[in-house]
């Protein structure tokens, strides 16, 4: 029911806040299954393993701000994704406001075809490293 009048009954004191838990389905990636819940840091580290994973418009189920299009980079030169895997990674993850900025970027060529991209995630929890190899 929405208050017909305000006074301080049905004030939110906007100290006492706090965003909504994060609190989610814990995702077994070897086994392809749900498996308990997971909560915190760990919860986001499934959603930027989850979501820079998923290629972008390629679902129905998710809306068009999830996913990534990083394998819009294949084929391209190696000084392309350098330019453009971290846009591309920061518009995936940058949507979730549990993370605040990403950056320490580094790119290694690991394989003719393949580049490893590290950088560090900052989030309300603290820290993430993460290490993505991308198709070239």
């Amino acid at each position: 029911m929405i208050p017909q009048t305000l006074n301080e009954e049905n004030l939110i004191d906007i100290e006492e806040y706090e965003s909504p838990p994060s609190l989610t389905y814990r995702l077994d990636f070897t086994n392809r299954r749900i498996i308990g819940k997971v909560d915190g840091k760990e919860a986001v580290m499934q959603f930027i393993k989850k979501v820079l994973n998923t290629s972008k418009y390629a679902y129905e189920i998710y809306d068009w701000y999830y996913g990534n299009e990083l394998p819009s980079l294949v084929g391209m030169s190696y000084d392309y994704i350098v330019v453009e895997a971290p846009r591309i990674i920061e518009e995936a993850l940058l949507v979730d406001d549990r993370i605040t900025y990403i950056d320490q970027w580094s790119f290694k060529k690991v394989a003719v075809d393949a580049i490893e991209i590290s950088f560090l995630v900052h989030t309300i929890y603290g820290n993430i490293k993460y290490t993505k190899e991308v198709a070239a």
